[in-house]
């Protein structure tokens, strides 16, 4: 297999899912589905109501079966308590799947446990906290080597065969978690296609494994008058217009997705590769653009910087409101400035970051959002 290299995602409001399974529990040994929080998105359902070609046991074995083969772990269920759910609805799997779990007590995080295709049998994800107590006697790490996280999650990708040798598996996102003791690594292949893999940073084990589909990676957008590839090619040269910022596409990794919602648009992101490779970080500017027209509604440079009490310096609503006009007038973000109408209801809610908005032709208004110490723009939109 072929571990490409790639880069991170850098954007202020992209949503990164870490997890599907809930945290609900029932009696010893009891296999059962039934209703549980609804933030868990798993929701009741009767076996009437499901057509599934893999039923609960069949089910709970694969879970087992994989446990063992992936993380060499024989589970003794009859020390835990037991449950089966339905995953009815989750936006990054296409079918229903099983989830199934043991866990101890009413802890919310199972000891053990895993994911089912109900209509093909396919692992979705597999879970093994059963040194979640044990790593509390061993020693903390002093820093996450972000090398050796890499080479345990391909190793343990390889090992298991878990991507096809002929299928395109590249570094996409790297994240590290002091505070639960987890770096989660995030490879993509076939474009559309994710494997997650979460380690725990004391043991250096891999301790969860979960697949994911994100259609919107692999639209080409063919029938729209901006495509994929000149998307990417307004997104460069917009970022270098805009944030001063000439990117070498040699170096960069791309993050497209088209978004088909209210409207159609391209979250043209890129990813720097070596950043990420050696310490997980990538910190590029990204754009949105309008699918049908190439007009961009939206761009921003990178996330926002904080500041020590003692660094930030106070400003007023007047400087802040020059130093949004200053940039929306040098960018030529509006064909005539004098038409843009102050919003009342501007304000700075942060000592040194705010957002203003500025109506434009009645029915329009453009947003900046600064970083009012560093005399930066962090984003700017038309809505």
């Amino acid at each position: 297999m072929n571990f490409k290299k790639i880069i991170p995602v850098v954007l202020i409001v992209i949503l990164f899912t870490t997890g599907c399974m809930g945290h609900a529990h029932v009696q010893k040994n009891e296999l059962m589905t039934e209703e549980v929080n609804k933030e868990d998105d798993i929701k009741k359902a009767e076996n009437k109501e499901i057509n599934a070609k893999i039923t609960k046991a069949e089910a709970r074995k694969i879970v087992l079966d994989g446990l063992e083969k992936y993380f060499n772990q024989k589970v003794d269920t009859k020390k835990f308590k037991e449950e089966i759910l339905l995953q009815e609805e989750d936006t990054l799997w296409p079918n229903k799947y099983w989830v199934v779990r043991w866990g101890y007590g009413n802890s919310k995080t199972p000891t053990y446990g895993g994911g089912i295709d109900i209509q093909t049998g396919e692992i979705v994800n597999l879970i093994d906290n059963h040194e979640i107590d044990i790593k509390k006697d061993i020693k903390k790490y002093d820093k996450v080597d972000i090398k050796e996280m890499r080479r345990v999650a391909e190793g343990f990708i390889e090992k298991n065969n878990i991507v096809k040798k002929n299928e395109n598996i590249q570094l996409f996102n790297v994240g590290v978690d002091d505070k639960n003791d987890k770096t989660h690594i995030k490879y993509r292949y076939n474009e559309d296609h994710f494997i997650y893999i979460r380690i725990d940073n004391r043991t250096k084990k891999v301790i969860d494994m979960e697949k994911c589909i994100i259609r919107e990676y692999g639209k080409k957008g063919e029938n729209l008058n901006i495509n994929r590839e000149t998307a990417k090619k307004i997104a460069l040269e917009s970022i270098e217009k805009y944030f001063d910022k000439k990117l070498d596409p040699q170096d960069l990794i791309d993050d497209i997705q088209l978004m088909e919602k209210d409207r159609t648009w391209w979250r043209v992101c890129f990813k720097d590769k070596k950043g990420l490779e050696q310490n997980g970080k990538s910190e590029l500017p990204y754009v949105y653009i309008e699918a049908k027209t190439g007009e961009l509604i939206g761009a921003g440079d990178g996330p926002i910087d904080r500041y020590e009490e003692k660094d930030r310096e106070e400003i007023n609503i007047e400087k802040a409101k020059q130093l949004a006009l200053n940039y929306i007038d040098r960018k030529k973000l509006v064909n005539d400035i004098k038409k843009l109408k102050f919003s009342k209801k501007n304000k700075l809610t942060y000592p040194n970051h705010c957002e203003m908005d500025f109506k434009y032709d009645k029915s329009k208004t453009v947003r900046v959002t600064l970083d009012t110490k560093a005399k930066r723009i962090l984003f700017w939109a038309i809505f």
